[in-house]
């Protein structure tokens, strides 16, 4: 079996596996498209970034989350500290380049095959910078927010903690105690009790045995678990990563982020 399996390629492993009490998952919903926005070139390359490391199969998953972050951090300070006089000059430069008419800010602005009365007295700055600008930023920041609120992001953090990259160096028992906690229909109460004695031990298990140190994923770690039968003597952890992975799952074939 190839070691650097995808977890698109784990769909007929974990079928079985489906949890009977499912974290909340946003569906990608169609949004309408209500006006000329156009595409803001200016805009931090971030979103671009992580609309990439969220397609990756076997993505690093404290990346995407530090990448999620910054890039509401920084759309937000572009949206608030002085994004648009930075955009609006590199649109200034880009036009003076090529020949293009700028129009005066103080203008009222002319639509483009509609009718001005779409418009009333609306001048070219407030146009151009709230109806397109921040619009267009709101719009980002606003599907971010729905894609990645308070609960999701938290069990991506979590899950993170699972990762067995350098050695299991992200673990931490505690939130993969709480990302259990996700689970109440799955895991009872001495279950949960057990969980916390058997991460301890399972993760001084994984650091030390060689065959474990090659892992670069979780689909690996669940394999190689399976393989060493250390899923036997960890089955309430195993437990844990199988639903974890069925999640992850869940997120690939609901990845439609920012591909409209």
């Amino acid at each position: 079996m190839e070691s650097n399996i995808g977890i698109t390629e784990l769909e007929p492993k974990i079928a079985s596996t489906e949890p009977s009490s499912l974290p909340p998952i946003i569906e990608d919903d169609e949004s309408e498209d209500d006006g000329d926005i156009y595409d803001l070139e200016k805009l931090p390359r971030d979103p671009d970034d992580l609309n990439h490391t969220l397609q990756k199969r076997d993505q690093d998953i404290v990346n995407a989350i530090e990448l999620i972050y910054d890039t509401k951090t920084q759309l937000q300070f572009l949206r608030e500290y002085g994004g648009w006089a930075d955009f609006f000059k590199t649109v200034n430069s880009f036009c003076d380049k090529h020949g293009i008419k700028i129009p005066s800010m103080d203008d009222f602005y002319k639509p483009v095959g509609r009718d001005r009365r779409f418009f009333p007295k609306a001048k070219n700055l407030h146009r151009f910078h709230v109806d397109m600008f921040l619009s267009a930023i709101d719009r980002i920041l606003r599907e971010l927010n729905d894609r990645f609120d308070e609960v999701n992001t938290n069990l991506l953090l979590y899950i993170a903690s699972f990762n067995p990259v350098d050695s299991f160096v992200a673990f931490d028992k505690d939130k993969l105690v709480k990302l259990a906690q996700f689970y109440p229909n799955d895991f009872s109460s001495i279950e949960m009790i057990h969980l916390r004695f058997q991460l301890a031990h399972f993760v001084t298990d994984m650091r030390r045995d060689e065959r474990f140190r090659a892992v670069k994923n979780l689909v690996e770690l669940s394999i190689m678990l399976v393989e060493t039968k250390k899923n036997l003597n960890y089955d309430i952890v195993y437990k844990l990563l199988k639903l974890v992975l069925f999640f992850l799952w869940q997120l690939l074939v609901l990845r439609g982020y920012f591909l409209r």
